[in-house]
């Protein structure tokens, strides 16, 4: 990759979340308590927008230095791809089988060990910190998930909360 695209994907992803904030705004974003259309998408731009900033600083950081030293493009891991692929299907299949905090438990957790996480215990905590923190913000904003096969248990330990 050389130096001039070092810049320009960051800028992209910039110009992209911008674009879909202002597409997202004008759907109308409502409120935390009555959210309109236009909300998910907006924080789901601006999310995008702060993770872009700091790869576009790092890139004309690389690019005002001094020191010119080539980027060898890494091998794709088809088999981490196919991991992730065969994961993110299997959770859209099994999402309405095991409901929302049992399908995306698991498929947060095999996304955590490929993306190269060694711990098990690391991968297992931020999986179930993950899941009990979405299920709680979108149950707050009145968010209905597919049931599974333990979701009166889960609302019942949710109920003591």
């Amino acid at each position: 990759m050389n130096r001039q695209n070092n810049i320009v994907i960051p800028l992209s992803w910039i110009g992209l979340s911008i674009f879909a904030m202002v597409c997202s705004y004008e759907l109308n974003l409502g409120d935390f308590r009555n959210p309109g259309p236009g909300l998910m998408p907006f924080l789901v731009g601006s999310a995008l927008l702060l993770t872009s900033i700091p790869l576009a600083v790092k890139s004309l950081r690389k690019l005002r230095s001094k020191n010119d030293k080539k980027e060898v493009a890494g091998k794709v891991n088809f088999v981490k791809l196919i991991l992730v692929l065969g994961s993110l299907l299997a959770h859209a299949l099994l999402l309405e089988i095991l409901g929302y905090l049992v399908a995306t438990s698991l498929l947060l957790i095999v996304l955590f060990r490929t993306a190269g996480c060694r711990k098990w215990t690391v991968v297992f905590v931020a999986s179930a910190l993950a899941v009990i923190g979405s299920y709680a913000v979108f149950t707050l904003l009145g968010v209905r998930f597919p049931e599974g096969i333990l979701e009166d248990q889960i609302r019942w330990i949710f109920s003591l909360v």
